[in-house]
């Protein structure tokens, strides 16, 4: 996700360097309509996300990821939701031609693991309900970055995305 959209902290005569030679950030907007089971109704849960990306070798980045988002109300009943998820992991990239002055063509590839929690909601279990709920969190993410769309942003097409809560 942080090569999706990434807005490096260097300045625009220094994209020459590798772009593995800096921090990496990116904040993201993240409106989702959802639909409610079992109705025709549905909610915006809309939030955003925060991501970092570190250097550690050549090719390889730690990377850090929070997103959190919120509805008022999702039911009829006026329950609302609250999700908040933080993962951290690995980042690889591989870079398919040399830098010739644009972005380098490159397929980037991040493993992330951490929690999600929901709250100010209502969450079914097996004999009843609560009011919030945590879990473990995979994010995996795999794309080829091909163009650079302004000063420090990069165009990706998105290979394979997937998040899984437990």
């Amino acid at each position: 996700m942080a090569a999706a959209c990434a807005l490096h902290t260097t300045s625009g005569s220094e994209w020459a360097k590798s772009p593995s030679e800096g921090l990496e950030l990116a904040l993201t907007y993240t409106p989702q309509r959802s639909i409610v089971t079992g109705s025709d109704s549905g909610f915006w849960l809309q939030g955003g996300a925060a991501d970092a990306a570190l250097p550690i070798g050549r090719n390889l980045s730690i990377a850090i990821n929070f997103a959190a988002g919120n509805a008022g109300h999702t039911t009829a009943s006026g329950a609302g939701l609250t999700l908040a998820i933080m993962v951290a992991g690995p980042c690889y990239t591989y870079f398919l031609a040399p830098h010739q002055g644009r972005a380098r063509p490159s397929i980037f590839l991040e493993g992330l693991f951490g929690a999600a929690h929901g709250f100010d909601s209502v969450f079914p279990g097996s004999t009843t309900s609560a009011s919030s709920n945590s879990s473990f969190a995979l994010l995996a993410l795999a794309c080829i970055i091909h163009e650079r769309i302004a000063n420090g942003v990069l165009g990706c097409t998105r290979l394979a995305k997937m998040l899984a809560v437990s």
